[in-house]
């Protein structure tokens, strides 16, 4: 599945304040028809995930597992862990690892994009809004 950045940024700010029925837009996209429900067993790819958040981000994968502080590339490797984290089996420290990375690094990062969430970091928020609805729709996720 190939997506437009610029596309996805338009139908997400296009998406404020509004509520969106994310279930009638995976039925519509999704030719299996069996999506899992988000209390579920999450059995997705990790590598794909962060391949995915790599081509949405603008950011090779080595990029995203690097060290660089960069602001908006951090922004984007939190948003990897914390999705990785909620929709995989995988704890902290296997997220951790994916992106050779210790585990408290990864808490914090997902604490970042919790507190976003909650109306803490515009920017941070809609990378994140993005991210996860292309997921959802990338690895089958109600």
């Amino acid at each position: 599945m190939v997506f437009n950045k610029e596309l996805l940024i338009k139908a997400v700010e296009s998406m404020e304040g509004e509520s969106f029925d994310l279930i009638a837009l995976l039925n519509k996209y999704n030719p299996k028809g069996s999506a899992l429900k988000e209390n579920e067993t999450k059995p997705i790819d990790c590598r794909e995930a962060v391949s995915l958040i790599s081509k949405l981000s603008g950011y090779t994968e080595q990029e995203l597992k690097s060290k660089s502080r960069y602001r908006n590339l951090t922004e984007w490797r939190h948003v990897s862990w914390y999705l990785i984290y909620k929709y995989s089996s995988l704890t902290y420290q296997k997220t951790g690892d994916l992106f050779n990375t210790k585990h408290d690094n990864v808490i914090h990062g997902c604490k970042r994009v919790k507190n976003s969430i909650e109306g803490f970091n515009d920017d941070l928020l809609l990378k994140f809004k993005i991210a996860e609805q292309v997921f959802k729709i990338q690895f089958n996720i109600l």
